[in-house]
């Protein structure tokens, strides 16, 4: 599964993921760490299955836009670090695969795990 991390995220987060067998790709690694949320959703669509942020305007992006062909997952936690956000992240996305890559709002907490399938209507 190919994954792009939004800004907010640590960089080191990618690492994690890629040991796990994930294809994760931080925004700074590919020019992207200045560009809009609509300029990442933008460039990141048949490029990757998922963008993880904790921004709440990427689902608000997808439903404007009835854009269905990627999967933004979004982080309701702060302050964690790579590794707790690890903890969190990677079960979602063993466990939600086939979702994730056929287009999805997901929305993460410590305690729960939110998805509606695209587009949003």
């Amino acid at each position: 599964m190919r994954i792009l991390l939004d800004q907010g995220i640590p960089l080191s987060l990618s690492q994690i993921l890629n040991e796990h067998g994930f294809q994760a790709t931080h925004t700074s690694q590919v020019n992207l760490q200045s560009a809009s949320d609509n300029e990442i959703i933008s460039k990141a669509i048949g490029k990757f299955d998922a963008i993880v942020t904790f921004d709440s305007d990427f689902h608000s992006i997808l439903a404007r836009n009835s854009i269905s062909n990627i999967t933004i997952i979004r982080l309701r936690t702060q302050g964690q670090k790579a590794p707790e956000i690890a903890k969190l992240l990677v079960p979602v996305l063993l466990t939600h695969q086939e979702t994730i890559t056929m287009g999805s709002a997901i929305s993460v907490t410590d305690r729960r795990v939110s998805i509606r399938r695209l587009p949003i209507i």
